[in-house]
């Protein structure tokens, strides 16, 4: 079973990607965090396998800085950052900060990514919404 947590400010996108991830066998969304903070802290608590990210949460920690700070005690953790920025300083900066893959949200293709996954396991999450015909490469979850 893959462990995963999601983290954003807004309480219904959260809801959101927590039903898209419902929808599959063998994840599991075991924390949903509506801050940087209370990431870092839920992430510490649950040590999910795979964290999807907002970028920028509102009222205290970053979701860059929550990302670099899950980093130091959980390497092994994936962390999506979503995003409705399509700017390359916000991707350098989730890279930077041991982000693994970026998802644009606001993408008319995000929620079918986030419901596949690559037969070809080489292939992130971005490189499918920006591939062609990646869901003609995908098995459904």
């Amino acid at each position: 079973m893959i462990r995963c947590m999601v983290v954003d400010d807004l309480q219904s996108i959260r809801e959101h990607f927590k039903d898209l991830l419902d929808l599959s066998e063998d994840i599991e969304a075991v924390a949903l965090a509506a801050n940087g903070r209370e990431a870092v802290e839920l992430a510490f608590e649950h040590k999910p396998d795979i964290i999807l990210m907002d970028v920028q949460l509102e009222y205290d920690v970053a979701g860059i800085d929550a990302a670099a700070e899950i980093m130091t005690k959980l390497p092994d953790t994936k962390i999506i950052i979503l995003t409705v920025h399509n700017n390359d300083r916000f991707i350098l900066d989730a890279y930077l900060a041991g982000a693994v893959d970026y998802i644009i949200k606001n993408d008319d293709r995000t929620d079918k990514i986030v419901l596949t996954r690559s037969s070809d396991e080489g292939r992130t999450w971005s490189e499918q919404i920006n591939c062609l015909d990646c869901l003609d490469d995908c098995e459904v979850l």
